[in-house]
């Protein structure tokens, strides 16, 4: 089950993340302030922060970027924010925060896109065990469980990965 963990300092905006989160399946914390956020993270190595980007002790961008100090690129930041300033995201895209959803937003639009952060990290993670093991990323090892789709034709077989037809 993935960690997320979710970081802003107004209990009803959080409480309501994180109810759509668990409903989703994720395993979720909820803290109050970037600072108490940072410390969590340090400790407990979440798959994903969705947090606040205006907080009283400890804002977003002042997590995102000691994160980034830290070298901690491999959790996705995303930044819930009712700021539609444009300097803002450039800066907050520049500490390599990876998604905004503005306030208020739909729930499945927060689902989707935690879906598809962590999908891109789980991807990023596989290519680079790849890489590890002596395989460039595009390609795959030999599937011993490849299952035959057709008769075969000609003394050949249509072989296909990952048993799908």
């Amino acid at each position: 089950m993935k960690n997320i963990l979710v970081i802003d300092d107004d209990e009803y905006s959080g409480e309501v993340a994180a109810g759509h989160l668990v409903g989703a399946g994720y395993n979720v914390s909820v803290l109050r302030d970037g600072f108490a956020g940072l410390k969590w993270i340090l400790t407990e190595k979440p798959d994903l922060v969705l947090t606040d980007i205006w907080m009283p002790i400890g804002t977003g961008l002042s997590l995102a970027q000691r994160l980034r100090e830290l070298g901690r690129d491999d959790i996705p930041i995303i930044f819930m924010t009712a700021d539609h300033r444009i300097r803002l995201r450039a800066g907050a895209k520049a500490l390599g925060v990876s998604a905004f959803l503005e306030k208020p937003y739909a729930g499945q639009e927060l689902l989707v896109t935690v879906a598809a952060l962590l999908s891109a990290v789980q991807q990023r993670r596989s290519s680079r065990r790849q890489k590890e093991h002596g395989r460039s990323p595009g390609t795959r090892a030999a599937n011993p469980l490849a299952l035959c789709t057709s008769a075969p034709q000609s003394g050949e077989a249509q072989i296909q990965e990952g048993g799908q037809p």
